[in-house]
This record gives C-alpha cells, structure tokens and sequence, in this order.
C-alpha cells in the first residue's frame, strides 16, 4: 500500500509541477474555474496519497514521544496556520488582487505553502514514518519551487511587493 500512495504522492507533486510551470508561462490561465477544479483535486489527491503514505511507512524509525509528540505539535500548527490564513483570504474574497499585508500576511508571505511544509514534516514524524520523512525533503522542494513562482509573480504585478518582503518571513 506504501507504494501505490507513493506513487500517487508523486504523481500529484508532479501535476501541481506542471501547473506552476504552465502558469508561470502564461499557458494556463489561474482564474478559470476548470483549473482551479483541476488544481483543487490534484491538491486533494496529493494530501490524502501523503497522509496515507505515511500511515502505511514500511520504515519505522522508533521515535520516541517526545519526537513523536513534537512531529503532532508541528502538525497541528501547520493546520492552524493553513487554516487561519485560507479564512482570512475568503473573507476577503473580492479582493481584486489587493496584495493582502494584514493579519497572518503581516508576518509571513506565504504561511499556506509553511503550513504544508509542517504537514510534511510534522506527520511522517508523528507517524513515525521514517520512507516518508526521507521523501518529505524532495516533496518540500516542489513546495518551495510553487513559492518561488507565486513570489517571482507577485513581484510583477505588486510594486509594492519587494518592500513588503523585506518585513516578513517565508
């Protein structure tokens, strides 16, 4: 079963690849509603097949709790922060493209593609998963390859863009 969701994990980074690269080319447009369709399952797909991988991890590495612990605390924090800024941005739905600088945004630029980070690592710990620990740092990569997109965009069509980077993290 490791192996199918691996598989499955790797075909959705793949296809969240692709996406940004078409994207940052001009070749797909971001605001139709069948991409953003597309995009939405491919995501569902990739954190279910990682979650799933996880749980199936052929490699346990024999963390102890407080490892283990750790990894949840990791975890939850990144849903809190994936989750907090996904309501903050909804609210704001409507937006016009306003770069948003306030709430979560006033201290981290990118904290959903953070949270994913924490997803990946914070879960393979706590399940103790040490196959999908190792594939977590390629997977994290993919992440930050969509991060280095959205910044190498935002700076584009924000003028303001590179001032606000020089006050956050991430």
């Amino acid at each position: 079963m490791f192996f199918i969701f691996l598989t499955l994990s790797i075909l959705a980074h793949a296809g969240r690849a692709v996406y940004e690269f078409l994207k940052e080319r001009g070749r797909v447009d971001p605001e139709k509603k069948a991409v953003f369709a597309m995009v939405f399952a491919d995501m569902c797909v990739l954190w279910v097949s990682w979650f799933q991988m996880c749980t199936w991890d052929p490699w346990p590495v024999g963390l102890g709790p407080i490892a283990r612990g750790a990894g949840l605390a990791v975890f939850v924090f990144g849903m809190i922060l994936f989750f907090g800024a996904l309501f903050q941005l909804k609210k704001l739905e409507g937006f016009n493209g306003t770069l948003v600088t306030n709430g979560i945004y006033r201290y981290m630029r990118h904290p959903m593609y953070f949270a994913f980070l924490c997803w990946l690592f914070g879960w393979a710990a706590f399940m103790d998963a040490g196959a999908s620990f190792l594939c977590a740092f390629p997977f994290a990569a993919n992440v930050l390859y969509w991060r280095a997109n959205e910044e190498r965009l935002l700076l584009k069509i924000h003028p303001d863009y590179l001032e606000y980077s020089r006050s956050t993290i991430f």
